[in-house]
């Protein structure tokens, strides 16, 4: 189903498209309000998230091992926005990510997921180990693209 650019409830590694790095919750954290941080894969469940449609093609994405949602801090609207981790709230616009897939990407299924809050997407803000996840705005940029790996 990826392939035709829908995502089915499951668990899934995301994996950038510029570094080949996954989403991680920092430190095992079960911390509300907790960074979330790229990394390379090793299989923990800090790195496994957990994706539900919530209709209107939006999806809650919640960290496997932490049990909480990916959240745009207070509904931020602004560019360079750090992700964190917090409670889930199935109401919150904050925890709603609209999931597209990008066209014409050779050697992959690659998505953009933007916030609904802010209409701003997911993108790594550097290639080290332990950079952000932010929120910015579209540009198709591969630091924006994120491949979704079923587990």
């Amino acid at each position: 189903m990826l392939a035709q650019g829908k995502v089915p409830d499951g668990r899934y590694r995301l994996i950038n498209r510029k570094t080949n790095k996954t989403i991680d919750v920092e430190g095992h954290s079960k911390d509300d309000g907790h960074k979330v941080q790229e990394l390379k894969w090793g299989g923990a469940g800090n790195q496994q998230w957990n994706i539900a449609a919530q209709g209107g093609g939006y999806y809650l994405i919640v960290n496997a091992e932490s049990g909480k949602a990916l959240n745009v801090p207070k509904g931020a609207t602004d560019d360079g926005v750090a992700l964190q981790q917090a409670n889930v709230n199935k109401s919150s616009t904050s925890q709603k990510w609209k999931i597209d897939k990008v066209q014409g990407v050779p050697g992959g299924n690659f998505f953009t997921l933007t916030a609904m809050c802010s209409g701003k997407v997911l993108a790594v803000t550097g290639a080290d180990d332990g950079s952000a996840i932010i929120q910015t705005s579209p540009t198709d940029a591969p630091e924006q693209q994120w491949k979704i790996e079923g587990l």
